[in-house]
């Protein structure tokens, strides 16, 4: 059991892959993992959310010595493309909240070099858009095409050193969940 369990958030836009990279690292960290799944908000208060919710669970997890991983499906970034395209959060005011928890708290977990960012991304909507799963919240070209450049640009604005960004298509298709997951897990290992 690793001491310092490494933190990755997934992030992406809706079918794109995140829960399947998500069951196949569990399954390489020996299921003794923690996944910590950010829903839409249940207060107002982003940074209560955040902050007192997802990070405290976060910090509980790894000073806890029980896993070897703590894995994020969606995250603040994930809150900064659906947040303000759906609920009308502001831009600017996720953005102060990211660095604020970029700076503070997630600050010993870049310090021990434990914390992974992981975009799932896509660079033609129609392989997305053939993988309706009827769970996402949109299935307009325009949306989801608005969507992946938020989550380029907040990939960009992210000052976490490990990032990587693995696009899952390969022309009008999906690459195989074999490949993806190699690409990210010779990072986190890497």
């Amino acid at each position: 059991m690793c001491n310092r369990p490494k933190v990755i958030i997934v992030e992406g836009p809706d079918r794109v892959g995140k829960d399947s990279l998500i069951k196949r690292l569990s399954d390489h960290f020996n299921n003794q993992v923690k996944v910590i799944h950010a829903g839409i908000p249940t207060s107002k208060d982003l940074y209560s959310y955040y902050y007192n919710g997802l990070l405290h669970d976060t910090l509980d997890a790894y000073y806890s010595h029980q896993f070897n991983a703590i894995i994020h499906n969606r995250s603040i970034y994930g809150e900064y493309v659906y947040g303000t395209k759906y609920r009308n959060e502001s831009q600017a005011e996720i953005r102060a909240l990211i660095s604020k928890l970029e700076i503070g708290q997630l600050k010993s977990f870049i310090l021990n070099n434990n914390l992974y960012l992981v975009l799932l991304t896509c660079n033609d909507v129609n392989v997305l858009l053939k993988n309706d799963d009827g769970l996402s919240i949109s299935s307009k070209q325009s949306d989801i095409e608005n969507e992946i450049s938020l989550f380029n640009d907040i990939f960009e604005l992210s000052t976490i050193k490990n990032k990587i960004k693995v696009t899952v298509n390969s022309g009008n298709t999906f690459r195989s969940k074999d490949d993806v997951y190699k690409s990210v897990v010779d990072f986190i290992d890497g």
